[in-house]
């Protein structure tokens, strides 16, 4: 295992006490190691994470002062765990956390690695977050902007504006002290609780959003219903039949596509 100098003494290997990480992967690795990674949190503002196959968890937690990793390294076969690695350092004021899986290694099927993270930060440090694929789930960060390719994705208690662009799998938005922007494929999409506006580009699935102070923008939208209520500002929505969709207590003004004439496609 590769181990950043100036991080090797605050690194821990083979240490079984990831307990929150072990209930999410059970006993689906054949083969596993554990590691503890930490960082002081001083002087550090964004947490930059580089994530691939497998589960992440982040944490804001009021009082903390340190960034704390707990990884399971999770492969179909010892050959497979070769070149598995994950890594936390310094960029200047961001703190830097990529899980290596090298490209020669796939996903489940007749072979697989896999990363596992849970990771902790001071309750509203801001995030990056660059995800392959896997559960998500993400609570008490700042500002946040993610990238994901496929997986469920769970957002809660965000302080501060939320960017997302993702590939496929649900996604729940709960909580966000700030702006959303969501460009999405596939999947069910529920936003609730936007002290902002929420601005969405949804490729197929069911869209409910609800309790928002700032404005509703659909910008296209595929297929699947849309379902808004209580908005403090506009309702605008382009892309889409006007028959799927559905509001209640807006606000501000209400744009949206024209109804289709009966008897046209």
């Amino acid at each position: 295992m590769r181990i950043p100098g100036a991080l090797a003494p605050m690194v821990g290997l083979a240490l079984f006490t990831v307990q929150a990480a072990s209930a999410q992967v059970g006993n689906r690795c054949s083969e596993r190691m554990t590691m503890e990674l930490r960082s002081p949190a001083s002087g550090v503002s964004l947490l930059d994470v580089y994530a691939q196959a497998g589960s992440l968890e982040i944490e804001g937690e009021a009082g903390l002062s340190e960034i704390l990793v707990d990884a399971i390294l999770c492969a179909s076969s010892p050959d497979r765990m070769e070149g598995l690695d994950v890594t936390l350092d310094r960029d200047g004021s961001a703190a830097v956390l990529e899980a290596v899986i090298p490209e020669r290694n796939g996903g489940w099927g007749s072979g697989y690695s896999l990363i596992h993270l849970v990771v902790r930060v001071p309750r509203g440090m801001a995030a990056r977050v660059a995800d392959g694929s896997g559960e998500l789930r993400i609570e008490g960060v700042g500002p946040l902007d993610l990238g994901d390719g496929s997986g469920e994705i769970v957002l809660r208690d965000i302080q501060g504006d939320l960017t997302v662009d993702d590939g496929s799998g649900e996604i729940e938005i709960v909580g966000v002290e700030g702006s959303v922007r969501l460009d999405d494929g596939s999947g069910a999409v529920r936003i609730s609780r936007v002290r902002g506006s929420v601005t969405l580009e949804d490729g197929s699935g069911q869209v409910a959003i609800e309790d928002v102070t700032g404005d509703v923008i659909v910008t296209d939208k595929g297929s699947g219903q849309i379902d808004v209520r209580n908005v403090g500002g506009d309702l605008r929505v382009k892309g889409t039949r006007r028959e799927r969709i559905r509001y209640d207590a807006v606000r501000g003004t209400v744009d949206l596509p024209p109804a289709r004439r009966r008897g046209r496609g």
